[in-house]
């Protein structure tokens, strides 16, 4: 469907690592992990994106804190507004993309370039699947699709 759109995804990016995982090789506190900026940094790096021009999209505070951690504009997307006053929310996806595209076309502002500094190794942050350059300016929407979490990641999120 993305295609039909005009629109496709550079780079999949996945965190394989959890603090509290069953398998012991991926049982690990992680930078990779939201709201850590690891795999944002990967992206960035890989992509030559500018993370303070860019959106992160997603339904908890881990999406919510991996924006700020890398000077990205957060939105939340869910049937309740976020709690803080500078988050913008949306009921739904579609109309967040909405949003974005009109705030891209219309407004207009100078942001300092994050991260400042250049990592060589991208590859350190996550698992690149592959490198795409899009050139100076390109900007990361990172939409945060949650899959069968368990029912205490869900829990966790709302504490």
């Amino acid at each position: 469907e993305l295609a039909r759109q005009g629109a496709h995804v550079d780079m999949w990016l996945f965190c394989p690592y959890h603090p509290d995982g069953s398998v012991e090789a991926f049982a690990r506190v992680s930078s990779d992990r939201k709201p850590g900026p690891g795999m944002a940094l990967a992206a960035a790096q890989a992509l030559d994106l500018d993370l303070t021009a860019s959106w992160v999209v997603g339904d908890s505070t881990a999406d919510i804190g991996l924006a700020r951690a890398v000077g990205a504009r957060p939105l939340h997307v869910g049937a309740e507004s976020y709690p803080d006053p500078d988050v913008t929310s949306f009921p739904d996806l579609a109309t967040a993309a909405r949003y974005i595209i009109h705030e891209e076309t219309e407004t207009v502002r100078p942001r300092p370039s994050f991260p400042a500094r250049q990592f060589h190794d991208a590859g350190e942050f996550g698992g690149l699947l592959g490198r795409r350059r899009l050139g100076s300016g390109g900007v990361l929407v990172v939409i945060v699709v949650a899959a069968a979490r368990s029912e205490s990641e869900c829990r966790h999120d709302r504490e």
